[in-house]
């Protein structure tokens, strides 16, 4: 594979060209996932049917324009010479053109019907269902194979429910769920009125990081809502968790789940404990390592590092990577959370000019890792407060 260490970890966001879109209607998240992890998506030909190789280094031209970000996984097809059907990673974007690195590749012209798409992460399948309801597992072979059920058939304000089963025969039948009782919800939209909402979908092979910013604000001043699921890294069979809000009605609130405050369980549950499933739901909770005044991670940033009231709030001109983000029951570590790093704001803040109402911002840092940068709500109500989150966008995360 052409994309350095091999990673798996693709990211994906509403303003990508051809991205599917969230305007409260039933299928919108079964789209994306669909998309996201399943077909890839966002094909498009490059002038002339050629890309330019020289000196290790290929140019793919759009005279038209593109929107191919650096740091993006990209898939070519139908290229002569064939080394060049595979996957790369943009290192460098204009306007019109971008590159990738490829050694290998001798100089010349590449001819064909060649297409440029974002491609899915791989081992990732939709194994029951349809355009309405779906149940996703990951097919790799180190992963636990457990599903993710999300039934989109609702429309609106309401929430998408998802629950997480360690094996099902159809879709509607499921074996071992989690959490053991109750569901969880994906929020799409608070309102029709403001649609559509922007999303952003990472993942590797195993796990799923989604945002939606499902509620409207004329301020700029919220964020998004943060959902995951799959394995942990570097964990034991039952370390596979889900996390979502806790009740299907829009509200008006983030702040009923423990999925956008980072260190409260509520709406986070493990498959079950470390050596066996059980039927009570099993709490999952976030811990960094890199702080001890403040355990958990981004508990700084929520406690005393919260957004200004600039309405582009604020980002880091430098993140302080403090080290990863574990997973742990009441009882003990269970694994690391893919992708996901503590992060404080380093000395100097710059207004936050990439994370706009309908946008995401990509960092790198002086050690040349990357991440995607998103702002995620955290309460609700009387104080709306927002940190930015930055997830690996790069490096290979298990």
């Amino acid at each position: 594979m052409a994309v350095p260490n091999n990673s798996t970890v693709r990211w994906f966001h509403s303003e990508m060209a051809g991205a599917p879109q969230i305007n409260g209607n039933a299928g919108d998240i079964i789209a994306i996932l669909d998309a996201c992890l399943i077909d890839g998506f966002g094909t498009a030909t490059p002038d002339g049917n050629k890309i330019t190789v020289s000196g290790g280094v290929a140019t793919v031209e759009f005279s038209g324009g593109h929107n191919f970000e650096q740091y993006a996984v990209i898939e070519i097809a139908g290229a002569t010479p064939t080394a060049l059907n595979d996957v790369w990673r943009i290192t460098g974007t204009t306007a019109t053109t971008f590159t990738f690195d490829c050694p290998e590749i001798p100089d010349g012209t590449a001819t064909g019907s060649i297409s440029v798409k974002r491609p899915a992460p791989g081992h990732w399948q939709k194994s029951y269902g349809d355009n309405l309801k779906a149940a996703y597992q990951s097919t790799h072979p180190d992963s636990s194979g457990f599903f993710l059920r999300v039934d989109n058939t609702g429309s609106g304000t309401s929430g998408v429910e998802v629950k997480g089963y360690t094996g099902m025969t159809d879709i509607d039948t499921g074996s071992q769920p989690f959490p053991a009782t109750g569901s969880l919800y994906w929020r799409m939209v608070k309102s029709t009125s403001y649609d559509p909402r922007p999303w952003a979908l990472i993942a590797d092979e195993a796990f799923i990081h989604f945002f939606v910013r499902w509620e409207y604000d004329r301020n700029q001043d919220r964020g998004c809502a943060f959902y995951s699921f799959g394995d942990l890294a570097a964990a034991d069979f039952y370390a596979s968790i889900i996390t979502g809000q806790t009740t299907a009605s829009a509200g008006y609130s983030y702040s009923d789940t423990g999925a956008f405050t980072l260190d409260d369980p509520t709406g986070c549950f493990f498959a079950g404990e470390r050596s066996e499933y059980t039927a009570e739901n099993v709490d999952f909770f976030r811990n960094g390592v890199g702080d001890t005044t403040h355990p958990t991670p981004l508990a700084g940033v929520l406690s005393y590092r919260t957004l200004s009231a600039n309405p582009l709030g604020q980002i880091p001109s430098k993140l302080d990577m403090t080290g990863p983000v574990l997973g742990r029951d009441s009882a003990e570590i269970r694994g690391i959370v893919p992708g996901l790093n503590e992060c404080f704001f380093g000395e100097e803040v710059v207004n936050q000019n990439g994370i706009a109402e309908n946008q995401f911002s990509i960092f790198s840092d002086e050690s040349g890792a990357a991440y995607l940068l998103i702002k995620v709500g955290v309460v609700g109500n009387s104080t709306y407060r927002s940190v930015v989150l930055g997830i690996s966008i790069m490096e290979p995360w298990r």
